[in-house]
């Protein structure tokens, strides 16, 4: 019952853009052709293709250039064409060259969600999941599962951010995250496997980690209420700055 005598700081913090700033992604591909416009911009891993409708194939593309932001903390967001059922998405961080996941386990050294999405369509829709991955020292250890929305023309989008913490979202809605101290440097990347028929990632985005913090909200505008074995609060949303990526939640001390 003393909970709301606390001092009540209410902090905004990163991450999901529920609250929209003006953020700009550093690199853009259509991936309609592996090695256009820039014929250095990946690593090539298995046998992904590219054409109309985006990244097909089995195999990964990792960046070949310095990432967005450093090699430790940046952003990857892709949006996934799913006319029909089936077939595994993945979107890397930190990853080595040669980083590649696959239904035998994969190469290199990477983190990695991996969205997968089930053969049947229900209902016109889809049904699927993400998984966290890390693969160090040649094994794969899984780190998170999720069910998560699914629909042709979903955005996914992995972060990863300073304080070794990997974030996913989707549609800028937060599914999963862990905090990771052992691959802690590498390169952006993209790819998937077992894809259902006409499937494809159709475009995929790379930037650097918001890193200016938003306006805390003012205790004058919070409001509460206390009962017998709970206490409720209420505030009005923090906006972002101009170039912000958007809120992910609000912490409470």
């Amino acid at each position: 019952m003393f909970a709301h005598r606390l001092p009540l700081f209410l902090a905004a913090f990163l991450g999901a853009a529920r609250l929209f700033g003006a953020y700009t992604y550093s690199i853009v591909d259509p991936l309609t052709s592996i090695t256009s416009p820039d014929p250095n911009r990946w690593f090539v891993n298995g046998s992904p293709t590219a054409g109309a409708g985006g990244l097909g194939g089995d195999g990964s593309l990792i960046y070949k250039q310095t990432p967005p932001g450093g090699f430790s903390n940046y952003e990857v967001r892709a949006k996934l064409n799913l006319p029909s059922g089936g077939g595994s998405y993945v979107l890397y961080l930190r990853a080595s060259d040669d980083a590649r996941l696959s239904t035998s386990g994969g190469s290199g050294t990477f983190l990695a969600f991996e969205v997968v999405v089930e053969p049947n369509l229900v209902n016109g829709g889809c049904v699927a999941s993400v998984k966290g991955w890390r693969r160090a020292a040649n094994a794969l250890s899984p780190m998170t599962t999720n069910p998560i929305p699914c629909y042709s023309g979903m955005e996914v989008r992995a972060v990863a951010m300073a304080g070794s913490q990997v974030v996913f979202f989707v549609d800028g809605v937060y599914y999963g995250y862990w905090a990771d101290y052992v691959v802690t440097t590498g390169r952006p990347g993209i790819g998937g496997f077992g894809m259902g028929a006409g499937n494809s990632i159709s475009r995929v985005d790379l930037g650097p980690i918001d890193t200016i913090a938003p306006s805390a909200v003012p205790i004058s505008s919070v409001a509460t209420a206390v009962f017998a074995n709970r206490v409720e609060f209420q505030w009005p949303g923090a906006p972002d700055d101009a170039n912000g990526i958007g809120i992910w939640g609000y912490n409470l001390f």
